[in-house]
């Protein structure tokens, strides 16, 4: 039962890391336009 809850608490947190990546990819395209 714990290596289910944290497996689940793993994939969460790599799913919140994936977002935080994309959301600077997107954050940096945004400043790029306006450079631009």
């Amino acid at each position: 039962m714990e290596v289910f809850v944290w497996s689940k608490i793993k994939v969460r947190t790599m799913e919140a890391k994936i977002l935080e990546e994309v959301k600077n990819v997107i954050v940096n395209l945004d400043v790029h336009e306006l450079d631009l």
